[in-house]
């Protein structure tokens, strides 16, 4: 019912725009997910004319942007001013490029609670189960991130354009990195420390991308044990599905026994 609602207002909110001699095509912004015109609805946000609950562009004058919730799909942004955007229960889809193009300011990624299919821990976005990392906001100013240890995927350019970031920590859960058509979802001024043997570190090494290998035995590392059992914590103290045990074995990877 949600549903056909959302759509029933997007649908008479475009036919108002384009009755009233509004439509407004923005020139080089074609959306994936159709192709035709795209018509500016009110409060700045763009969509496919034929396609009117798909998200492709924001213009508006908000800085932290609250995506209304007759939107089911986002193609995309593309605002380099907007510091944050907050996610309605609504979306059903998240394009890979839809935090790609500009947000170059983007510092928080927030989903509803409510919402069946995402869902974000301190502004990072993921899959609703926290098995995929779906994106990393280019604007955060943190040098390090680490992983946590229920991701199992990185998504299409999860890290790409983070400026900030140096290093990232890949547990040894993570089994797949998406990187379409050859594209790494990193840059190559961040470098990855992964444990030996893993998905990751092979992963680094075709792909020919700068690692480090994770040990505690180092000196230098011992700040990272701290950040990994913080996002162990947090794991627990969240919603995801993680269970004791699966602390215990995240806690011995991280050890290394």
């Amino acid at each position: 019912m949600k549903r056909i609602l959302g759509v029933v207002v997007a649908l008479a909110m475009v036919a108002s725009v384009l009755g009233a001699g509004f439509s407004v095509s923005a020139e080089g912004n074609t959306p994936a997910g159709g192709g035709g015109e795209l018509v500016e609805l009110p409060g700045g946000f763009w969509v496919d004319a034929d396609y009117p609950t798909e998200l492709c562009m924001y213009s508006g004058n908000e800085k932290d942007v609250v995506i209304p919730s007759w939107v089911m799909a986002i193609w995309g942004v593309r605002c380099d001013y907007v510091t944050s955007v907050s996610i309605p229960s609504s979306v059903e889809f998240i394009g890979s490029y839809a935090f790609y193009y500009a947000c170059t300011s983007l510092k928080e990624i927030n989903v509803n609670a409510d919402n069946a299919n995402y869902s974000s821990v301190d502004g990072v976005l993921f899959s609703k189960n926290k098995t995929e990392l779906v994106r990393y906001p280019k604007g955060k100013t943190a040098n390090t991130y680490s992983i946590p240890s229920s991701v199992k995927t990185i998504g299409e350019h999860a890290f790409s354009d983070c400026a900030s970031l140096t290093s990232i920590y890949i547990p040894t859960n993570v089994t797949e990195i998406g990187d379409q058509w050859g594209r790494s979802p990193f840059d190559k001024t961040t470098s990855l420390k992964v444990h030996a043997g893993s998905y990751a570190h092979q992963w680094s090494i075709e792909r020919e991308h700068p690692y480090v290998l994770f040990s505690v035995s180092s000196v230098d590392n011992i700040q990272d044990v701290f950040d990994i059992l913080t996002v162990i914590v947090n794991d627990l103290s969240g919603d995801s599905k993680l269970t004791a045990i699966d602390a215990l074995d995240a806690l011995k990877t991280v050890l290394g026994l």
